[in-house]
């Protein structure tokens, strides 16, 4: 996430981040009795339909993002910025 190109990229894999990471909070709470039994979807295990859909799309997002190649280029300053590999 923070080797993203753009903010857009950076925030995006935060946010997936962040759906992923709280889907495991949720199920962990539940399974320990924590937390109410409720009617959600366990990520890649349930047939979700719609829930599974999205998180593979989630996911082939980030891999389209992060196999993407960006010309570098010179900022202001006259140093090479942009692309994966600095």
């Amino acid at each position: 996430a923070a080797r993203g190109a753009s903010n857009f990229e950076t925030l995006f894999a935060l946010g997936v981040l962040c759906y992923f990471g709280a889907h495991f909070l949720l199920h962990t709470g539940i399974n320990v009795g924590i937390l109410p039994v409720t009617g959600t979807t366990i990520p890649f295990m349930s047939y979700g339909g719609s829930h599974l859909l999205a998180e593979f799309l989630a996911l082939g997002v980030l891999s389209g993002m992060g196999a993407y190649a960006r010309p570098h280029r010179r900022d202001a300053g006259g140093e090479w910025s942009g692309g994966y590999d600095q």
